[in-house]
């Protein structure tokens, strides 16, 4: 008995050390980016269509992907539970309020998460984006992964412009907030 404690105590330690998840080689390149397509030199017609989705917000409301048509979109699919996620979020809250008021849209998933543990952290950070609940984590399936946090940028024309699986550092996250509006 207590061996098999020590058994799942350091698979914790272990999962907790090697974040959320990793993706697998077919899932995520060297530099921890999985563009599906450039956002430059590449025209919105030849990169592929974000698939829709339904999920539920922390007041809430139901959102569909086509909710957010017309402008560029940042998915971002994390977890409470998740430590690069909870390391990323006040990066992301950064970006969120210098790149919202130029027109783009955030929408954030917390995957395999409570209403009340999203709502308590989000609120305990002092951050300033609201978040949707997929307590299953089919969204984050619809984008080919498995992992949090996964980011998608979705063009204002509905096409994915870039995929990052795991977390981004403040430098990455400018990049790629500037190639989906195509302006620092």
């Amino acid at each position: 008995m207590l061996k098999m404690r020590y058994l799942v105590l350091a698979a914790v330690a272990v999962a907790t050390a090697i974040g959320c998840g990793q993706p697998t080689s077919s899932e995520q390149n060297d530099d921890s980016s999985a563009p599906v397509a450039p956002a430059d030199n590449t025209t919105t017609s030849s990169r592929p269509k974000a698939p829709d989705f339904t999920v539920t917000m922390l007041d809430g409301s139901t959102v569909h992907l086509n909710d957010f048509a017309g402008k560029p979109l940042v998915i971002h699919f994390w977890a409470t539970w998740c430590g690069p996620c909870r390391k990323e979020l006040p990066v992301l809250d950064k970006m969120f309020l210098s790149y919202q008021p130029k027109g783009v849209q955030f929408l954030l998933i917390a995957v395999n998460d409570q209403r009340e543990t999203v709502v308590k952290y989000l609120k305990q950070g002092g951050f300033h984006f609201t978040s949707a609940l997929d307590p299953r984590g089919t969204s984050l399936r619809e984008y080919k992964s498995r992992y949090v946090p996964t980011t998608v940028l979705v063009d204002d024309a509905g096409n994915i412009a870039e995929k990052q699986i795991g977390s981004a550092n403040e430098r990455k996250w400018a990049e790629m907030m500037e190639k989906l509006v195509g302006q620092p």
